[in-house]
Parts: C-alpha cells; structure tokens; sequence
C-alpha cells in the first residue's frame, strides 16, 4: 500500500505474497479478458430483467416460508447490474421499457448502456447475487468455498443459476477454526473453561462463576431460608384459609415479598463475591473479547494481520499443518 497504487491493488498483491506459495490464483474482475467473457451475461440480465426478478422472488418466497430470512433483500424494479454513471458505480432500475439510474436518476435505453459498454469495458458490473453466477460462467466451477453469511445467501441462487443456463456449484463451508493464543489458554486451563463457554453475554458468564464461588455455607444457608419460607407460608395459608379464604392471598403476598428480599440479599452476595474474585473475572473477560470479539468467533472480526504481525510468516504453516479436511466426509472409511 504505497502512494500511486489502489486498494484493490495492494490487496490483491498482499494476498499474492501470503498466499500465493499455498496454489491461491488471484484474478481481477476489471480484467479486461474477465470483462469481455462477462458482458454477454450481464447484457442478458438487463434485457431480462423482470424475468429474472421473478425467479429470485419466487425462492425468496420458499425461504420465507420456511421461516428463513433473506441475507439479500429483493428490490422492486432493481436490476443486479451496476453501472459506472455520473455518481459513481450505481445501480440500474428497470422503468418504463428503459432503465434509471438509481443515484443520478439519468434514464438509459439498452442502446445506451450497450454504447458505454462498449467505449468502456469496466463500465457494467454485477451485483452481489448475479456475481457468483458471473464467476461461474467465466471461471466453470465444480466447488465455492465460503463463510456463513456467502452460505446464507446462495440459498437464494439455485434456480437464478439455473435460469442462465449455469448449474450452481456444489457449496462447501469454508474451514472454521479459533486461535487460542498461549496467554489465553492459561485463562481457560486456570479456570477450567471450555471455549465455547465464553460465547455467553459476559455478564451471564461473571454470575454463573460467582454461583460457583459462592462460599457452601452461604449457599447452604440460602436454600434453607427459601425452604423454610415457603414451607412456612404453605402452613399458614392452609390455617387461615379455613377462617377466610381471601387471607391466602395476603400470605402468597407475604411470601412473594420474602423472596423479592432473598433474591436481593443473594444478589448482594453475589456482588460481594464478584468483588473478591474481580481479577479472575478480569482474566476470563480479557479471554472473552480474544475468542468473541463482539459476541462474535474472533475469525469474523479480527483480521489474520494481527496474527501475522504478532507472530510472523510462521504462523501461517502452523495453521496449514494443524489443519484436516477429510473431503469425503468425517463417516468415511
């Protein structure tokens, strides 16, 4: 990333240096060659915009059905074409037997958008649900490796895929994996926690541990006054109910504010606990924001630069040595 060179390029060149020695092939979607195989795909969208838009919302409808949500909204009217227009890359509308662009809202007939294509190959682009149909076509494929949220919204493309003409490609989930760095381990072994149970809102995890801490004698003597108070009411209900019904309300009052008492008395101890364990729980945050930044897996959050910063280009083949991909599936022989 140096002055002169775009995003894109640097990225690209990043990712060609880290993984390129692992058999990553990079290309460019503004590749001219890239472009001119995909103009025929991207002209046939606008031409059949509606037609198109109708399979979309027909599976959208299944999925929603199913009580799925869509990782993709439909737009009425809203083609998957962007093209590069006086506001920048805007998307194209369908209106009245032409299109619109959405931003500048200059209107274009086919003839026109083609003419642009044409003077300049990087003006039409696809959106995020024709783009995996655009790779296909370009690049045939047999297998898409992708993260959950890519997962989510191929579910919308099986008949968009077919409707071109283009059989999707089997979907194949990305491999998940969570970095447990040395220092974090030690929190989890000191504490005996499993990784998943840092996933929790940390203010469940820091009651749930005081519970624990919770010195037996206390807890003893807690449960016992809830017995008794319970018990206690019970006795006294069944008397005065035989002198006046109503005075077995006031008792179940009597005991709903007793407990209202002792769940603020055992709210206070837990405090009292928190307090004198504040450095344990301190610990276990700090391993929490590691492993779910967010409230998320690290891997959606954190980029893998922290890691190879902090760790060098090692880093990389220790993961590639750690990891197993049984691709024919873990009931294999």
């Amino acid at each position: 990333y140096t002055p002169g060179v775009t995003l894109a390029d640097g990225f690209h060149a990043v990712l060609g240096e880290v993984l390129g020695p692992r058999g990553l092939l990079l290309t460019d979607a503004a590749d001219p060659v890239v472009k001119a195989e995909s103009l025929g795909l991207l002209l046939d969208e606008l031409e059949r915009g509606e037609a198109y838009e109708a399979v979309l919302r027909e599976t959208a409808a299944e999925l929603e059905a199913a009580g799925f949500e869509l990782q993709v909204p439909l737009i009425e009217g809203a083609l998957n074409v962007f093209l590069e227009g006086p506001a920048g890359r805007e998307r194209l509308y369908r209106e009245d037997g032409g299109y619109r662009l959405r931003t500048s809202g200059d209107g274009l007939s086919l003839e026109d958008i083609r003419a642009r294509a044409d003077a300049d190959p990087l003006a039409l682009s696809p959106g995020v649900l024709l783009r995996p149909v655009v790779e296909s076509a370009v690049f045939p494929t047999l297998a898409y490796v992708g993260g959950p949220g890519e997962c989510a919204y191929f579910a919308q493309l099986r008949a968009y895929f077919r409707a071109h003409g283009i059989r999707m490609p089997v979907f194949y989930p990305r491999h998940s994996v969570t970095v447990v760095e040395a220092k974090i381990r030690k929190v989890l072994d000191k504490f005996g926690l499993r990784i998943e149970e840092l996933s929790r809102p940390f203010h469940e995890i820091a009651a749930a541990r005081a519970r624990e801490e919770m010195p037996e004698g206390v807890r003893k003597a807690l449960g016992e006054l809830r017995g008794a108070i319970a018990s206690g009411v019970a006795k006294v209900q069944k008397e005065v109910s035989t002198l006046d019904p109503t005075l077995k309300g006031t008792a179940q009052h009597v005991r709903s504010q007793a407990f209202a008492a002792l769940d603020e008395l055992e709210r206070k101890v837990l405090q009292a606990v928190k307090r004198e364990h504040e450095i344990a729980l301190s610990q276990m945050e700090k391993a929490q924001l590691h492993l779910f930044p967010r409230g998320v897996p690290a891997e959606r959050v954190q980029s893998p630069f922290y890691f190879l910063t902090r760790y060098g280009g090692t880093f990389l083949d220790r993961l590639e040595e750690a990891f197993e991909v049984n691709l024919a599936g873990p009931d294999s022989v």
